[in-house]
């Protein structure tokens, strides 16, 4: 069960939340130019090769697969079926004795645990403006 949450349009400190996405973007532009200074010494069809791929490279939207709350306790999310959607959670404790499962409907991986069961999320409402909601689990039912 959880408590109804509440929304914080800014982070703790003033500062505003902030996409994974963008954070997404900064690590690949990064890694894109590691890439780039490591071939620039490099002549020849196979650097010309490696600086084509490394410009068109996609990436997909992360999935948050595994998280560890103030408890100890392990969150590991499967994925679906068919491969590519998020599937049910898995809790298991510490030393790895399993719990039970959440199914994706009812339960993601928050992005940031905190203490006495407060979850938090980063979201962005209707109009595009990033906030962080807050939700505190009461009770962790789980299906086995």
């Amino acid at each position: 069960r959880i408590l109804a949450g509440r929304r914080y349009p800014e982070a703790v400190g003033g500062a505003r939340a902030t996409s994974g996405h963008a954070a997404a973007g900064r690590l690949k532009a990064e890694y894109v130019e590691r890439q780039l200074k490591e071939i620039q010494g490099l002549g020849g069809p196979a650097a010309d090769f490696r600086r084509t791929q490394l410009e068109s490279i996609e990436y997909f939207h992360e999935i948050p697969l595994i998280a560890v709350d103030a408890e100890n306790r392990i969150w590991v999310t499967r994925s679906a079926m068919d491969g590519v959607s998020r599937g049910p959670t898995d809790v298991h404790t510490a030393s790895g004795n399993y719990l039970g499962t959440l199914r994706a409907v009812e339960f993601r991986i928050p992005d940031a645990f905190g203490p006495d069961g407060l979850m938090a999320y980063s979201e962005v409402d209707e109009v595009g403006v990033p906030f962080v909601r807050v939700l505190r689990l009461l009770n962790l039912v789980l299906s086995s």
